[in-house]
This record gives C-alpha cells, structure tokens and sequence, in this order.
C-alpha cells in the first residue's frame, strides 16, 4: 500500500460498496447487463461491490496525477457520479465493455471537481 493510502483514506472509504454476504460472482459486464435489462439496482450494486477495488486504485491514480492527496472521498463520489453518468448513455448494442465506455465519464467528473476545488466556484 502506498503512503497516500496510510495517511489520507479513511478504510470505510475504501469498502463503502462491499455487501455482506457477498452477493454472486459474475463478470463485471453481466451485472450491467442485467442491471439495464430488469432496472433492478440490487445489479448495480453488486457490480459496485465486485468493482470497488479497481475504483479505489483509479481514484487514488487521479489524486496522484492530479497531486490532490487528501480528497480521496470526493473524488471517490465523483468517480461514481460518472459512472452513473455513463450508465445512462451506455448503449449494450455498441460491443463496448462498460469499464471502458465509462472512463471518460469519469474523467470529466473528476476533472469538474478539481476544477470546482481549485477555483473555489460550483455550479
């Protein structure tokens, strides 16, 4: 673990998503899939809970490319707010993978948020 996870994250930040018991274990693209499909969030969620280590890691690359060390939390809920975002425009039919679909999504919330903390306006 880095030094900017032992000093900045607050652990429940880093497992907010996880479910007990653990929900079943698919590929990361079928609970999209079926999430689209029957519009049931419990899908959602389980994609969240299986996802949440690989958005950890993208979040806490964005703190260090963005050299934003304490905003782990924030960027965590921005991170999301694109994913949900993406999921909105996702279109299955496409052939994309979600996790790829979405990245820049992501990234534009996150960079909205740097922006918005950087210069002290919110819209």
């Amino acid at each position: 673990m880095s030094a900017v996870t032992e000093i900045y994250i607050d652990k429940a930040d880093l497992n907010m998503y996880q479910l007990k018991p653990a929900p079943p274990k698919w590929d990361l693209q079928e609970y999209i899939v079926t999430y689209l499909k029957e519009k049931d969030n419990r899908y959602l969620a389980w994609f969240l809970h299986y996802y949440e280590k690989t958005l950890n890691n993208n979040v806490q690359e964005y703190m260090r490319k963005l050299f934003m060390p304490e905003h782990f939390a924030d960027m965590k809920q921005a991170y999301i707010a694109g994913l949900l975002k993406a999921l909105k425009n996702y279109d299955i039919k496409q052939g994309v993978p979600f996790t790829s679909f979405k990245e820049r999504y992501v990234e534009r919330e996150i960079l909205d948020y740097v922006r918005s903390m950087r210069t002290g306006f919110t819209a």
